[in-house]
């Protein structure tokens, strides 16, 4: 059985796609920045760390009650991509998936990696800049001060590289 392909378009305008199909369903921009800050991330977060970050002015039980519909919400849209457990939530690394913004990187990487200048190093760095389409989320806001933080930092580490 083929697994279903997860495409993150990060860089520009947030997209979402699943086997070539876009996403809708998400129950809240907060829903959507949780996927795309678990994507970007890669590693496991506590729920506690995860509310804080998308719901800091709201009380505890109520910023985990919004988190643990967002995390119903993304299982259901993206069931083989995320890890999910009674404390931590991450984005499996082993799911099928595509993220522009990891990817521009990689191919950055390799174009610097390279010590001697030839022909397919210019087509790397041709490769990472063509997946550049803006900065990182733009337009999007989760309207969360430690998120937008997050987002503005790594917009800033992108577009540095860019």
């Amino acid at each position: 059985m083929v697994k279903p392909e997860l495409r993150l378009n990060l860089l520009g305008a947030p997209q979402v796609f699943l086997n070539g199909t876009p996403v809708t369903g998400f129950v809240s921009k907060k829903a959507q920045a949780l996927l795309f800050y678990l994507a970007e991330t890669q590693q496991p977060h506590t729920r506690q760390s995860l509310a804080a970050l998308l719901w800091p002015e709201m009380p505890e039980t109520t910023a985990r009650t919004n988190l643990r519909k967002a995390l119903s919400n993304l299982r259901r849209l993206f069931p083989d991509h995320l890890l999910i457990s009674r404390h931590t939530a991450a984005f499996n690394p082993d799911s099928h998936f595509c993220l522009d913004s990891r990817q521009f990187e990689h191919q950055l990487d390799c174009f610097q990696a390279e010590t001697r200048l030839k022909s397919e190093n210019f087509e790397d760095l041709a490769t990472a800049l063509a997946l550049y389409r803006g900065d990182f989320l733009a337009g999007f806001s989760a309207a969360a001060l430690p998120f937008e933080e997050w987002m503005l930092a790594r917009r800033g580490q992108l577009h540095e590289l860019a």
